[in-house]
């Protein structure tokens, strides 16, 4: 997205069971950031598989740890 500049800008989300969001979020996301985050917080949907599926990196946690830790 940043072409012209020396900074790289990331969105980091934190999501636990957001199967049902978390495409719309990535996807709409994509236009304003270079690279798209994701902290899966212990879900047990298809949270992570939609996430990589929209292009997101995933990092899980196997733990809940809650919005502000993830």
């Amino acid at each position: 997205m940043n072409k012209e500049s020396n900074y790289k800008f990331i969105a980091v989300i934190p999501a636990l069971n957001e199967e049902s969001t978390i495409k719309d979020v990535i996807n709409n996301l994509k236009n304003y950031v270079d690279e798209i985050i994701v902290v899966n917080d212990g879900s047990n949907d298809k949270t992570e598989k939609f996430a990589k599926q929209s292009g997101a990196l995933v990092i899980n946690n196997y733990k809940q740890y809650g919005p502000e830790k993830a």
